[in-house]
């Protein structure tokens, strides 16, 4: 098939390269188009899916006149939560994306309207992310967003600062005033650390009757499994991945379950091999696009 992905941002963003990757490792014929850019309007022939990876600078004239041009063109939406707005556009979209695992209230309101929405959760790039044979020369690492959006913005006091205080050999980037590593650098952090803490949003964790709560899982979840590396995370849905091949632990529990795998080596291997194989078989960006194309499908 013959697939574009459009981006709404000035450059192309974890995610839509994700698709892009797992598309093209499927056979399709996909490129990416920015839309802050270019208008879908600047497709000249006829694609058999465009999806939108964000909404804010669709126009609806442009998706108009796009369907009365490619009328068998399917059109996908990924969206984040449920805007008014939307129904405007529920004649010409063929099928809503949420980039997370379980969003109870927002199914509910797409049901209410008629309208399909389905649940494609982040993956790892099988380009970028694997086991390395190296020595692990770090005791620890975490790699945050790039900048520090302020003290506690992850509960980052539960979870990161009594590490900081252990004064562990660590690998730490993206928070404070640790110097940032590139993305080209994840695989070998990883790689190089005994242990990978993970943890998440407040609002990753939980559903609610708010909109921006939601079962959701960073890409770092499935990064740090498919580089074949041992994780702490504190998610309480882990294990609906990854059985027991990622260490769920609390809080109250955190420093404890790091001081015990940071010595006990051979169950950090193990775990990580399990990790390593559910994730390559189930949470590639390939293995969601194969989902995505079957619900297209259908």
């Amino acid at each position: 098939m013959k697939i574009v992905v459009t981006e709404t941002f000035q450059h192309f963003l974890p995610t839509g390269n994700g698709w892009i990757e797992g598309l093209q490792q499927l056979g399709h014929e996909t490129f990416g188009l920015q839309s802050h850019i270019y208008s879908i309007n600047a497709i000249n022939e006829e694609m058999d899916i465009v999806v939108f990876m964000g909404m804010h600078t669709v126009k609806l004239d442009d998706i108009i006149k796009f369907k009365d041009k490619y009328p068998n063109t399917k059109l996908v939406a990924v969206c984040y939560g449920f805007e008014e707005y939307y129904l405007t556009l529920k004649p010409y979209i063929d099928l809503w994306v949420e980039h997370n695992y379980k969003h109870d209230l927002v199914d509910n309101m797409f049901k209410q309207e008629g309208m399909k929405l389905v649940h494609i959760p982040l993956g790892s790039s099988l380009t970028k992310f694997g086991p390395v044979d190296t020595i692990k020369d770090y005791d620890v690492s975490f790699i945050g967003q790039f900048g520090d959006r302020g003290h506690g913005y992850r509960e980052q006091d539960y979870y990161l600062d009594p590490v900081l205080n252990l004064n562990l050999k660590g690998i730490y980037s993206g928070f404070y005033n640790y110097t940032h590593i590139i993305s080209d650098q994840l695989n070998s952090a990883y790689n190089l650390s005994k242990v990978n803490l993970n943890f998440h949003y407040p609002s990753q964790k939980v559903q609610t009757n708010l909109q921006s709560d939601s079962i959701d899982f960073n890409s770092r979840v499935f990064d740090i499994a498919l580089s074949g590396n041992f994780q702490l995370c504190d998610h309480p849905y882990v294990g609906e991945l990854f059985e027991d091949g990622v260490k769920h632990t609390s809080k109250e529990d955190w420093i404890d379950s790091l001081q015990y795998y940071l010595n006990n080596e051979t169950a950090r291997l193990e775990m990580a091999e399990k990790a390593y194989k559910i994730c390559l078989e189930k949470h590639t960006w390939k293995s969601r696009m194969n989902d995505f194309i079957n619900y297209i499908n259908l």
